[in-house]
């Protein structure tokens, strides 16, 4: 996909020849102000050597000029964004993306300008760090965050990121957990404090739930994948296979994924902790879940060691 196609419209680009989108702009003045005018639009033009029009201005320079400006990119932000940063042109949908993508949608850690991947396990961090390294996204953007309560050792915590993850033990931030967590394990979180590559991801994401089934089998199965590593466990006990969610859009999307793919599900519901739906993949005899495995499976190295013994045994 390129990437002016996962831009919002307001993405303020700098140009590698803006010198003569400049002359242009000097030249034709009066008239570009009518025509941004009559459609509403309106164009600043700052310093010289400092000027970043947003797509959509440029765009509409384009049609006034026929100005080939998309192969001319140098830096992207948005319009309230101090500074600008490198992109890819294009990014392309592997089933390492696929599976990032799908990972986010649940187990995510986000705020209104920032793209977060958060999970307990910190070898499915480290893969959605070099899925973002793939993509030629800035390295140095990407920020590292641990949560701990009160009974781990920090000191160790901070060399086990600094090994894993390759980071400087001064970059990591670290804070306690609230008493009432869920959880007792520390949760990692790889985090980006841009809202460009928040809003690239979304758009992405998007056009993979949009287009899901024109896909290849491959990517549909990492995306699923995905889903399953950040929100799914297995249940010993009943020999079940569960994902939880609060909203029911996911389960449903889900659920009839698992329907093509020949896996026998249902649906429930739950009143456990805050999930209320969910879609359960269920075999006592052992050969649905082994199906499951087989097509979808886990990245998550602890619960594909729990299903991994369950199976042998079954």
């Amino acid at each position: 996909m390129e990437i002016l196609r996962l831009l919002p419209p307001d993405t303020r680009v700098q140009l590698q020849n803006y010198s003569e989108l400049e002359k242009l702009i000097d030249t034709h003045r009066n008239n570009i102000e009518k025509v941004l005018k009559r459609s509403k639009q309106q164009i600043s033009l700052y310093k010289k050597g400092k000027t970043k029009l947003s797509i959509k201005q440029l765009r509409k320079l384009s049609e006034i000029f026929n100005f080939k400006w998309e192969t001319n990119i140098e830096n992207f932000g948005l319009e309230a964004s101090k500074h600008l940063i490198k992109l890819p042109t294009e990014i392309k949908i592997s089933e390492n993306l696929a599976w990032l993508l799908g990972f986010h949608s649940t187990e995510n850690s986000e705020t209104p300008h920032s793209f977060g991947i958060c999970n307990s396990d910190i070898r499915l961090v480290k893969k959605a760090i070099d899925v973002i390294k793939e993509m030629k996204f800035p390295e140095e953007l990407i920020k590292i965050e641990v949560r701990y309560t009160k009974d781990i050792d920090i000191q160790n915590l901070i060399q086990e990121v600094v090994k894993t993850l390759s980071r400087d033990a001064k970059t990591v931030n670290t804070r306690k957990m609230e008493e009432k967590s869920l959880t007792k394990k520390p949760l990692y979180t790889a985090r980006i404090n841009s809202r460009l590559i928040k809003e690239i991801f979304n758009n992405m994401h998007n056009t993979i739930l949009g287009h899901f089934s024109k896909f290849p089998l491959p990517i549909q199965k990492s995306y699923i994948r995905g889903i399953y590593d950040a929100d799914g466990w297995f249940n010993k006990a009943k020999k079940i296979i569960v994902l939880a969610q609060k909203e029911e859009e996911t389960i449903d999307f889900v659920y009839g994924a698992l329907k093509r793919f020949g896996i026998r599900t249902r649906k429930e519901y739950w009143k456990y902790r805050d999930y209320h739906v969910c879609v359960i993949v269920h075999g006592k005899q052992g050969e649905n879940l082994k199906k499951f495995i087989n097509i979808i499976g886990f990245s998550h190295q602890e619960k594909a060691i729990r299903m991994k013994k369950f199976l042998l045994s079954a």
